[in-house]
């Protein structure tokens, strides 16, 4: 029912002892139907769900007002008493569980691999063919399909040259694309939902020739995604809390990104998912702070966006996991869950601490020791020399 996310349009009614699944019966297959009833689920027509709500009286109903529409609201009683939190349900969908952290990982290695194949592509062709940000774009979805248990693209590719990197959600289009140059950077962000798991990934591509300003700008990004990785933090700490480690190298600059920093990612489904993000300014109602659970899937993508002239961004997804529990209390960090090198010809060294030059590194020896055994002879020489080691 939705481009790129492989969900239905439903709802569904939790009781103690009941669970009701409101829901087009024309959607669902005999051995679907049969998979919910052995499970205890009570299929009912998707418009039902009004009529069936006026039945409840006297009743303790936990309402998500964020989530539910005004007349579905106006069809339940009002002898009823309400709680209108968040979801917890929410909650429960943001943690994922082992079997589902396992196989996001994977999936994120076949999205490796294709960003890899891709990156080397462009690389290699750029001002020898006729390049442009359509015929890019559709490359990489056909690499992505190649990588077994591939769903769908998890949300339409950002495919934008120079220019049209400035602009955040940018789509590419037969009637309107760039022709791509031999100089300059290519900002591509994309993903892929498999079936083992659902990935977001953005990678600012050097198209040769960069300016000494490209360069810069290029490596204060890294610096802030860097910094934002390799974040300690104490449990309780919300994403608001975080957002500074991405934005400060930027910030010093007086340089601002005027969106968030991450998002959660959903499971085999919406690559935009709550509760939970890293973003800048102070909570309100309609976002509050969440605390930042072990199990949790968030993204890490500070960018540089000047108009009319380039975008740059640095995205990679990211675990939440735990740390050092002591006297101050349980400690949590991020494994980052994103295989793909960083540019090595957009980096200037000598903006980076030797903290994180030690990190690109790591990170690099990390991703070929990843995704080698997946890559022919020359994708994985290719990679080779995309993640040698970098220094002052």
């Amino acid at each position: 029912d939705i481009a790129c996310t492989p969900v239905i349009y439903a709802y569904a009614v939790v009781t103690i002892n009941q669970l009701y699944y409101y829901i087009d019966p024309a959607k669902v297959t005999e051995k679907v139907k049969v998979y919910l009833e052995e499970r205890g689920v009570t299929l009912r027509p998707y418009d039902a769900l009004g009529d069936d709500l006026e039945k409840y009286h006297g009743k303790n109903i936990w309402v998500s007002l964020s989530g539910l529409n005004t007349d579905l609201f106006e069809c339940i009683a009002k002898d009823n008493y309400f709680i209108t939190e968040p979801s917890p349900i929410t909650l429960f969908r943001a943690v994922k569980n082992d079997i589902e952290i396992k196989n996001t990982k994977n999936a994120h290695i076949k999205d490796g691999v294709a960003m890899v194949k891709f990156i080397r592509w462009i690389k290699e062709n750029v001002g020898k063919m006729d390049l442009d940000e359509v015929k890019a774009q559709n490359y990489l979805y056909d690499l992505r399909k190649q990588g077994k248990l591939y769903i769908e693209p998890s949300f339409p590719t950002i495919c934008a040259y120079q220019a049209n990197g400035a602009m955040m959600h940018y789509s590419a289009t037969e009637d309107n694309y760039a022709k791509i140059k031999n100089r300059g950077f290519l900002l591509v962000d994309s993903g892929g939902t498999y079936k083992d798991g659902t990935t977001d990934i953005t990678r600012t591509i050097a198209l040769n020739k960069l300016t000494n300003e490209e360069k810069k700008l290029y490596t204060k990004v890294l610096q802030g995604h860097l910094a934002l990785s390799r974040a300690k933090f104490l449990q309780g700490t919300a994403g608001n809390n975080l957002d500074i480690l991405a934005r400060r190298p930027l910030w010093d600059m007086d340089i601002d990104y005027q969106c968030g920093t991450g998002h959660g990612v959903g499971h085999v489904m919406s690559v935009h998912e709550g509760p939970h993000s890293i973003r800048w300014g102070i909570a309100t109602t309609a976002r509050p702070a969440v605390a930042l659970v072990p199990g949790m899937i968030v993204t890490n993508e500070p960018g540089v966006y000047i108009p009319h002239k380039l975008g740059i961004r640095i995205e990679n997804e990211m675990l939440v996991v735990k740390g050092n529990k002591n006297f101050y209390g349980q400690f949590l960090g991020f494994e980052t869950i994103t295989y793909c090198p960083y540019d090595l010809d957009a980096i200037d060294p000598k903006y980076l601490e030797e903290e994180d030059i030690k990190q690109i590194n790591s990170y690099h020896q990390m991703v070929y020791a990843t995704l080698a055994p997946y890559l022919d002879a020359k994708d994985k020489s290719w990679l080779k020399k995309a993640t040698k080691r970098i220094g002052k």
